[in-house]
């Protein structure tokens, strides 16, 4: 019988609460090391709608909510508005991706109930995707377009 100053311990003998989850790990056919289309700009890999979208949106669904990065998706969604709108330049484009890659370390950095609310699989996803996205505008509304299909898989919490 326990006194009330122990803690209850889950099956695995650790104690509840006092231990960190390892992070999950993207396997590598979600990671787009050379770029997110099938030919030069022709058309987008079936992976960045379906496969590796599919298969990324379980890992990120298990360690955070999609209106974790809902915020600093918005920003990405208004420069692909812009790049059609104003023209903008590579560097521009950058700019603004740049941004985005802070606001996820910084909310990795961030904790809510105990947990980062961006997760370092998800931090690891976006850095491990700069070097494609940067080197052009197609490559970010390609990266954009993954994005966009990683969330729309996510599951949101039921209330």
């Amino acid at each position: 019988m326990m006194n009330k100053y122990e803690q209850r311990k889950p099956s695995g003998g650790k104690p509840y609460g006092g231990y960190q989850q390892r992070a999950q790990e993207l396997p590598p056919e979600c990671i787009f090391r050379d770029t997110f289309y099938e030919r030069k700009y022709d058309c987008l890999k079936k992976g960045v709608f379906i496969d590796a979208a599919e298969t990324a949106a379980k890992v990120f669904g298990r360690e955070m909510s999609q209106s974790s990065i809902r915020s600093a998706f918005q920003t990405l969604k208004v420069t692909a508005k812009r790049i059609k709108t104003e023209k903008l330049d590579d560097c521009q484009v950058n700019n603004d991706f740049y941004k985005f890659v802070t606001y996820c370390e910084y909310q990795n950095r961030r904790k809510a109930a105990g947990k980062a609310i961006v997760p370092d699989s998800f931090l690891k996803f976006v850095k491990e995707h700069t070097k494609v996205v940067e080197s052009n505008k197609n490559e970010f509304l390609g990266f954009l377009e993954y994005l966009t299909s990683i969330l729309a898989r996510m599951k949101t919490k039921q209330r």
